[in-house]
């Protein structure tokens, strides 16, 4: 979470028994940006032996 808040993406304060945690408009913009791209290209996901791996659909 420390990368995230670092880079404008995420803003969260330390509670004595909770995180609090607020997407900021930098890191909705990013989301909408990752949507829009997940239309034109989806992305699938596989798991192989404890790590990720991933293909881009390319649609013609």
């Amino acid at each position: 979470m420390r990368a995230l808040q670092e880079s404008g993406l995420l803003d969260y304060e330390v509670g004595k028994r909770c995180y609090r945690v607020r997407v900021t408009e930098k890191g909705i913009r990013l989301l909408r940006l990752q949507n829009k791209m997940e239309e034109i290209a989806p992305i699938n996901y596989l798991k192989i032996k404890n790590s990720w791996k991933f293909t881009i659909m390319v649609r013609y």
